[in-house]
C-alpha cells in the first residue's frame, strides 16, 4: 500500500551552459503518467524548477618581481593541473578551456607527488582535450564549467627562467545566492555575489567584479633567480650537515693537541 511515488533525476549541464549569469540556468520537470493502463487518458505532475549555476576560474600568470600585474608583467607559457579537492583526480579540459570531467592521475599514481612532468604532457595529448593548462600570451590559464568548491591549481613547470610553485594553489569558489520567489517565474534564486578564497586566506577574497561573466581570477606570481629547494634538496642538507660535523671534529682536535702539549711540557 504505497501513497507515494519517488522519481529521482541526475542531469549535467552541457556545453550551451550560461557561465556566471545572475539568472543562472533555469530547469524545469514534470513527469506523465497514465490514469488507465487500458486507455489513453494521462495525467501530469506539478512542475517543478531548479536553477543550477555554474563558473570560471581564471589563473593570472605574472612576475612576481613587479609590484603588480599588468600586461608587462604578464607570463606566458606556464604548466598547470587543475585537481579536485582532495587532490586524487585532475580535470580533464578542452581545448579552449571548458571543463569535461575529472580523471585519475596518470599511471593511476595514487598522489601527485608521483607523477612526472612526461607523464602529465602524455596524457590525452592528440585527443582535442588535455589535463594540462598553459598560460597565453596574457599569463591567463582558463578552466570554465567549475561548481563552487574547493580546487587546487598545481604548477608542474614554469616559464623558462623562473622558480616554480613550490605547492598547489587552493582556490575556494563561493557564490551567494539570493532566494527569490517571483509570480509566474520559474527562478528560485539568482547570483548576487561570486568570490575565491586563496590558500585559505579569507581576510582578502578575490571578488567577481562582473557577476554576468561568472569568473574569479587568481593571481599567481613567479620569481626570477635561483633558489635553493625547501624539499629534495637533500645534497644541501649533507652538505651543511657534514660541514657541521667538520668544524665540531676540528675543535675536538685542537682541543687535543693542547691537552698534549700541556702534558709534554
Amino acid at each position: 500500500d504505497y501513497t507515494h511515488i519517488v522519481v529521482a533525476y541526475t542531469g549535467e549541464l552541457n556545453e550551451n551552459a550560461k557561465t556566471g549569469q545572475k539568472e543562472g540556468n533555469p530547469n524545469e520537470v514534470y513527469l506523465e503518467f497514465s490514469n488507465n493502463p487500458n486507455g489513453e487518458g494521462f495525467g501530469r505532475t506539478e512542475k517543478q524548477y531548479v536553477v543550477v549555476f555554474t563558473y570560471t576560474l581564471n589563473g593570472l600568470k605574472y612576475d612576481g618581481n613587479f609590484d603588480s600585474y599588468e600586461k608587462e608583467a604578464r607570463l606566458a607559457g606556464a604548466k598547470f593541473v587543475l585537481l579536485n579537492s582532495t587532490q586524487n583526480k585532475a580535470a580533464l579540459v578542452a581545448f579552449g578551456g571548458t571543463f569535461i570531467e575529472w580523471v585519475d592521475l596518470p599511471g593511476n599514481a595514487e598522489s601527485y607527488a608521483d607523477v612526472t612532468l612526461e607523464e602529465w604532457n602524455n596524457m590525452y595529448a592528440d585527443a582535442g582535450r588535455d589535463v594540462v593548462l598553459t598560460s597565453s600570451s596574457i599569463g591567463i590559464v582558463r578552466i570554465s564549467g567549475l561548481d563552487d568548491d574547493e580546487y587546487y591549481l598545481l604548477e608542474i613547470e614554469a616559464p623558462a627562467g623562473y622558480n616554480m610553485l613550490k605547492a598547489p594553489v587552493k582556490v575556494s569558489i563561493t557564490s551567494v545566492l539570493q532566494h527569490v520567489n517571483f509570480y509566474g517565474s520559474n527562478q528560485d534564486q539568482i547570483l548576487t555575489d561570486l568570490y575565491a578564497i586563496v590558500n585559505d586566506d579569507a581576510e582578502n577574497p578575490m571578488h567577481c567584479t562582473m557577476l554576468g561573466g561568472g569568473t574569479v581570477t587568481v593571481p599567481l606570481a613567479n620569481f626570477s633567480g635561483t633558489t635553493l629547494p625547501e624539499t629534495g634538496g637533500i645534497g644541501t642538507t649533507i652538505f651543511f650537515a657534514a660541514g657541521g660535523v667538520l668544524a665540531v671534529g676540528a675543535g675536538i682536535l685542537l682541543v687535543v693537541r693542547k691537552r698534549v702539549k700541556s702534558e709534554n711540557k
